[in-house]
């Protein structure tokens, strides 16, 4: 599982980038691809070097590419080829600006959780109904041995 947060794309749970795939897409070259984008001004040149490969009819570079395997390289053209190390220049020479994430704009289930948190909720009482059943609420609780520390 992996997830865009303010300084960009992160795995969370599961393998690296380098282990991960989508479809005929790599990991390494997905994040490469989101780590140039973010140099925005740089990147103009890595899309005019790829289309110059489109219009040269060139074949493109292999994305499922990884340094685990060699198998991705030696795939494309010369134009491609550059695009791609184009891409590994620029984000290995500039660092990204880290980008703000603001407050949500829609209410969320995370946000009323927090606002809620620092008030104490009631325990409930344990209560006998007038059949006899005796209901215990999943969070009520007590202590009856005053020889021991109370645990809460």
């Amino acid at each position: 599982m992996s997830t865009w947060s303010q300084d960009g794309w992160q795995v969370l749970l599961g393998a690296d980038w380098s282990y991960s795939w989508w479809l005929t897409r790599g990991g390494e070259s997905f994040y490469l691809e989101t780590q140039a984008r973010e140099l925005r001004a740089q990147y103009q040149t890595v899309l005019r070097t790829g289309w110059a490969a489109n219009a040269l009819g060139e074949a493109p570079v292999n994305q499922r590419w990884t340094p685990r395997t060699d198998s991705g390289y030696g795939q494309g053209g010369l134009w491609s080829a550059l695009a791609l190390y184009l891409k590994k220049v620029i984000v290995n020479t500039t660092h990204a600006p880290t980008r703000p994430l603001g407050p949500s704009v829609v209410p969320t289930k995370v946000a009323a959780f927090i606002q809620r948190w620092p008030n104490p909720e009631p325990t409930p009482n344990i209560t006998v109904d007038s059949n006899g059943n005796i209901v215990i609420p999943a969070v009520a609780y007590t202590f009856k041995n005053t020889r021991l520390p109370s645990p809460v």
